[in-house]
């Protein structure tokens, strides 16, 4: 009777001892998990160009330093000088100054609301915090959650390649989340969101709407393909029918790839690479502008428009007014009958300065009347 209690003891050894050592591994598991994660230091070709040359006396070799600047600067009301504080590089170099000044002013009221003091931030070493010896480059300064909005400010450590110039600064995702942030906390702003495009079934996976520039790609893309169905996800259909957006959002996504083929080219490397986009002078913070298209005697602005979800997330799509313009565009610029039915191929391939579907048709023609005469 020993021998088998025995044997049981010995087998059940081995669990017990892995056992043992997973609950002891557990709370190095636990740290690991709740560590934050080194990030590289963030590479620009220039620091803000587009502000002309920093002030001599800004200090943004830390963190903490970049920080205390820009409060300083912002409780005096001298927001060009503070704009240099902001990592500006998604925005082009000819508008820097005009974001520069608007988001500086929005960030600091934001920083004030939300009860930012001058020693919120102490790392005060260029390379901020340490985790086992390896600097973060980064700072988390704030985060918060108030009237329903979400939010991290960050600090980050920017090389300029061109200089070598080492700054602190607040980082692109920050700088892009500043207007939704103030809509929200200063102009306390009631963001409308809502489905989007139920009729057209479950979003496929590699569909991308995060930024003006993953939708503009996107976009072309599934065009590329001929996969139109997957192209009218990248559409606001809310203003048709849920019943008729499975079939009218491909036909519209067809019709308005041929009438940018044939009217302008557009580089998706022009549009915002930021979830927040790119505040534009004369439109909404959520708009970005594509292109501009004539119509009869007026300009018809193709917009991608930023759309809300209840949960707080958002997808970039083209916006209503520009799904509404899709036909009468199409009416002056596309193909009629033949552009919702030939294959793309027709349209996008020419020779001799004549469309394929052209040569197709007068191939047609000579054929009959051959076969007539």
């Amino acid at each position: 009777m020993s021998t088998p209690r025995g044997g049981r003891v010995l087998r059940a050894a081995p669990v017990t001892a892995l056992l043992l050592a997973a609950l002891l591994a557990l709370p190095a598991l636990s740290y690991a998990a709740g560590q934050p994660k080194p990030l590289e230091v963030a590479q620009r070709k220039a620091i803000n160009p587009g502000l002309g040359p920093a002030p001599e006396d800004l200090d943004r070799s830390t963190p903490a330093a970049t920080w205390r600047s820009f409060l300083s600067l912002g409780a005096k009301g001298a927001f060009p000088a503070a704009a240099h504080c902001l990592d500006l590089s998604e925005v082009p170099t000819d508008r820097q100054f005009d974001a520069g000044l608007r988001t500086a002013e929005r960030l600091y009221k934001v920083l004030k609301a939300l009860g930012a003091r001058e020693d919120t931030v102490r790392a005060d070493t260029p390379e901020g915090p340490m985790v086992d010896g390896t600097p973060l480059n980064y700072v988390v300064a704030i985060r918060f959650n108030r009237r329903g909005m979400r939010g991290e400010i960050w600090l980050r450590r920017t090389v300029a390649s061109g200089s070598g110039e080492m700054v602190s600064l607040f980082t692109r995702r920050t700088v892009s989340s500043v207007a939704l942030w103030y809509r929200v906390l200063i102009r306390h702003e009631k963001i409308q969101s809502g489905p989007l495009d139920m009729g057209l079934g479950a979003v496929p996976p590699d569909v991308n709407r995060s930024t003006p520039r993953d939708t503009a790609k996107g976009y072309q893309e599934a065009c590329r393909h001929g996969d139109y169905r997957r192209a009218a996800f990248y559409f606001d259909l809310n203003a048709i029918p849920e019943a008729q957006q499975a079939e009218a959002g491909p036909r519209l996504a067809r019709r308005l790839r041929i009438v940018l083929e044939r009217t302008t080219w557009v580089d998706p490397e022009n549009l915002s690479n930021d979830p927040g986009g790119l505040p534009e002078p004369g439109l909404g913070d959520d708009d970005e502008l594509l292109t501009t298209i004539e119509l009869k005697k007026t300009k018809v602005k193709i917009l991608l428009h930023r759309h809300f979800f209840p949960d707080g997330s958002w997808a970039w799509v083209f916006s209503r007014s520009t799904v509404a313009a899709i036909d009468p565009l199409y009416a002056q610029y596309g193909f009629g009958w033949l552009g919702d039915r030939l294959p793309a191929v027709f349209f996008n391939v020419v020779v001799a300065g004549v469309a394929l579907w052209q040569w197709t048709g007068l191939a047609i023609f000579l054929l009959l009347a051959w076969f007539v005469s």
